[in-house]
C-alpha cells in the first residue's frame, strides 16, 4: 500500500490517470487479502468467522502459485478480487465436484456478461461524445436553469458509469468462462456463476438506491472491503466508525486527490440518508401507505429512479475531475445543494425528526399498555358479575 501511494504521488497528473498504477492498485488489494488469509490460516479454527474459514490458508503458497495468482489474466487489470484459496481450488479441480456442472456449461453465462460489455461499448462509442466531460464546464451548462443542470448531471453520471460497467462486464466474461466464478447451484439445480464478479449489469440498471448500486457494481471490491476491512474493525464497537474507516481506506487506495474523498463521503452520506428516510417513512402511516400503494407503484418507481440517477451522478463529478479547482466549478453551478441536503440532514434527523418519532412511539406503547390493563380490568369485572349471578 505504501509503494502504491508513493507511486500515486510521483506519477499523478492533472487528469484521471490510466497508467501502470491501475493494475497495481488491484494487486495491492489482492496481496493484502492474501496476507490476511495466511494470517487466519495460522489461527485456531474456533476463532475464525465463517468468512475467514472459507478463505484461510494454512500453507504458504509456492513461488509459482504466487506468480500465477498475482497475474491471472482474468483479474489482473481491473479485477475482480478473489482469494488465493478459490484460485488454488480452481486450478487443482477442487472447486466443482464430479457431479457438478463443468465448462462448457459456463459458456452461456459468460456470453451474457460479454453481450453486456459489447452493448456498453457501443453506448460509450455512440452516446458519450454527446455528453463529454468538457460540457460541464461550458457556459451552456453553467448558465442553464437549475432543473436542466440536474437533468444533465443525472444523464452524464449514468453514461460515465457505463464505462466502468463495460470494463467489468468484459472481464467478468473472461472469469466466468474459466469456471472460477462457480457458486454451486440454485434450488432448481442450475449452476450459478456469480462469485467474484465485478458487475451485475441488469441489477445495476434497475437499481433504485445507493445500496443497490453498491450491491451490483464493483461487487468483488465491495465484498473485499467488507470482509477484510469492515468486519475486522468490529472491535471498534461502532458500525459507523467501521464504515468511516473503510471508506477512508478505499478513498486512499484510489489516490491522493481530494475528489476521491469527497466521492466516498457522499456515498456514505447518501446511504445513511436513504436508511434514515426509510425508517421515517415506515414510522409515518400516511407515508408508508403511499409507498406501498399499488396505484402509485409506477410513479414511485420513476421518482426513485430519478433520485438514484441524480445522486449517483453528483458524486461522480468529484470522482472524475479529482481536483477541487475543477470540482467546485460544477458543484458551484449546482449551488452545492447536495452538501446541504446530505450533510445537513443528520443534524435535522437526530435533533428534530428522531426525537419526535421516539416520543410518538412511547405514547403509542403507553396507550397500548393502558388499553391492555383496562381490558384486563373489564374482563375481571365481567367474571365477578357472572359469579354473583
Amino acid at each position: 500500500m505504501g509503494y502504491l501511494l508513493t507511486s500515486y504521488g510521483l506519477y499523478a497528473s492533472d487528469d484521471y490517470d490510466m497508467t501502470w498504477t491501475t493494475p497495481q492498485c488491484i494487486l495491492t488489494l489482492r496481496m493484502i487479502g492474501l496476507a490476511f488469509d495466511i494470517y487466519d490460516g495460522h489461527k485456531p479454527v474456533d476463532k475464525l468467522s465463517s468468512d475467514q474459514k472459507t478463505s484461510c490458508i494454512a500453507k504458504v503458497p509456492s513461488f509459482i502459485e504466487m506468480v500465477a495468482y498475482t497475474y491471472f489474466y482474468g483479474g489482473y487489470f481491473v479485477g475482480p478480487q478473489f482469494p488465493m484459496r478459490r484460485y488454488l481450488d480452481h486450478v487443482h479441480g477442487r472447486l466443482m465436484s464430479d457431479s457438478d456442472d463443468r465448462p462448457p456449461q459456463c459458456v452461456q453465462a459468460s456470453l451474457v456478461s460479454f453481450k453486456w460489455g459489447v452493448f456498453y461499448s457501443l453506448v460509450v462509442a455512440l452516446i458519450v461524445p454527446f455528453y463529454p466531460n468538457s460540457f460541464l464546464f461550458s457556459s451552456d451548462f453553467t448558465d442553464a436553469s437549475f432543473l436542466y443542470k440536474i437533468y444533465i448531471v443525472a444523464i452524464w453520471g449514468h453514461i460515465a458509469f457505463v464505462k466502468y460497467c463495460c470494463i467489468f462486464s468484459l472481464f467478468d466474461a473472461v472469469c466466468v468462462m474459466t469456471g472460477m466464478t462457480y457458486n454451486g447451484k440454485d434450488e432448481a439445480g442450475n449452476a450459478l456463476w456469480d462469485t467474484c464478479i465485478g458487475a451485475k449489469a441488469w441489477d445495476w440498471e434497475v437499481s433504485l438506491t445507493m445500496k443497490d448500486v453498491i450491491a451490483s457494481m464493483n461487487i468483488s471490491t465491495n465484498m473485499w472491503a467488507g470482509k477484510y476491512l469492515y468486519k475486522r474493525l468490529k472491535f471498534l464497537g461502532n458500525r459507523y466508525i467501521s464504515q468511516l474507516c473503510t471508506m477512508i481506506f478505499l478513498a486512499m487506495w484510489h489516490g491522493w486527490y481530494v475528489g476521491y474523498y469527497i466521492t466516498f463521503a457522499f456515498e456514505m452520506a447518501v446511504i445513511n440518508f436513504e436508511q434514515q428516510m426509510t425508517y421515517v417513512v415506515n414510522k409515518i402511516p400516511i407515508l408508508r401507505k403511499l409507498s406501498e400503494s399499488e396505484n402509485l407503484k409506477v410513479p414511485m418507481y420513476i421518482l426513485r429512479k430519478m433520485w438514484q440517477l441524480e445522486y449517483l451522478g453528483y458524486p461522480l463529478i468529484s470522482f472524475t475531475f479529482l481536483r477541487w479547482r475543477h470540482i467546485k466549478v460544477v458543484h458551484g453551478a449546482l449551488f452545492y445543494y447536495p452538501y446541504f441536503l446530505f450533510f445537513g440532514w443528520p443534524v435535522i434527523y437526530y435533533a428534530v425528526v428522531l426525537p419526535i418519532l421516539k416520543s410518538k412511539e412511547r405514547k403509542e406503547r403507553k396507550a397500548a399498555k393502558t388499553n391492555m390493563v383496562g381490558g384486563e380490568s373489564n374482563g375481571s369485572n365481567g367474571n365477578n358479575h357472572t359469579k354473583e349471578d
